[in-house]
This record gives structure tokens, sequence and C-alpha cells, in this order.
């Protein structure tokens, strides 16, 4: 758990991904004074293909930043599905792709930080929650598989994958 805060008090554990990274992906769009957004991902049924590749620079720094929101989405439940959309665009990213992190580091303006606070339990069940968006990938026409492992209230795993084949109905991708 390198540069994670992690605190024991009375009531229970808090536990924070290093806030810095939020603040280096701000810095790096210089959106220190802008405004947040409400989500941090978003459907865009645009195809990729009109979208314009960035030149060297900007792909060095499209994997950069990429990177570092792939390294917090550890941590942050609320950035895992939007990092795993940004990482499928590293080896050839566009400016679409500069579109999608540069609305990931919005969305971290409004919600730089996220403690988590596990509080002491005396029994608590390990309950799993799992979800798929039927084709939710307009261009390859891929579902994403997702969910959590809960023990009691507290959130100990969460996830965010495309399935690896194509889904002929919603009851197939959620299978």
């Amino acid at each position: 758990i390198l540069n994670r805060v992690v605190q024991w008090g009375t009531h229970g554990i808090t536990y924070e991904a290093d806030q810095r990274h939020a603040e280096l992906i701000i810095q790096q769009f210089n959106l220190v004074a802008a405004n947040s957004v409400v989500a941090a991902g978003d459907k865009d049924r645009t195809p990729e293909a009109w979208s314009q590749p960035l030149d060297a620079a900007g792909i060095s720094a499209y994997r950069s930043i990429t990177a570092r929101i792939n390294y917090l989405a550890q941590d942050r439940p609320d950035i895992t599905y939007a990092s795993k959309e940004a990482c499928r665009d590293l080896s050839a990213p566009t400016q679409k792709s500069w579109s999608k992190v540069k609305h990931i580091a919005r969305y971290l303006v409004g919600k730089p930080r996220l403690v988590y606070e596990y509080r002491f339990q005396e029994h608590a069940d390990l309950d799993t929650y799992v979800d798929s968006d039927y084709a939710g990938d307009f261009a390859s026409r891929k579902s994403t598989s997702g969910g959590c492992v809960m023990r009691g209230a507290h959130l100990i795993k969460h996830w965010s994958n495309n399935q690896s084949v194509i889904a002929l109905s919603s009851g197939e991708a959620e299978l």
C-alpha cells in the first residue's frame, strides 16, 4: 500500500489513495480553476475513425497521464470504468482519446479525494455484486463486466473489464 494514507482510529480504519496523483493530473491539463463534471466517463457514439491521431509528444503525454489515472483507479471505483476506456487507446491515441482523459481530469477537479471508512463491524457477510452492459462499446460491440465485493458495508474489491467475446444477447453478456 505504497503512498496510501491509512489511519487507525477508535471507530475503525480510514484508507485513502495518494491524493498527489489527482492533483498532478489536474495540473497537467491546467484545470486547477476549472469547473468539474459529475461523471468520470461518458459514452461517445461518434466513430473513432473520425478522430485525428496525436503527434509524438501528445502520445507520450497521453500515455503518462493514462498510466497515472490507471494507478489511481485501483483505489477509486468511481473512475475505474473511465480508466479502462482510456487504457484501451494506449497503442494509438487520438484526439478523441485525449478528450476522454481530459474529461476524467475535469471529474477529479470536483472529487480529488476519496477516503474509505472501514468502521469496525461485529459480523459481516461477504457479498458480490456484478453487472454488464450489453454491447456497450459501440465500435467493437463488446460488453463490459463490472462488479464489487463487499464485506458488510465495506468495499474490498472492484473491477471493470471488457468481455473477450461479442455477446449475442443481453442474457449471454450477463452470463
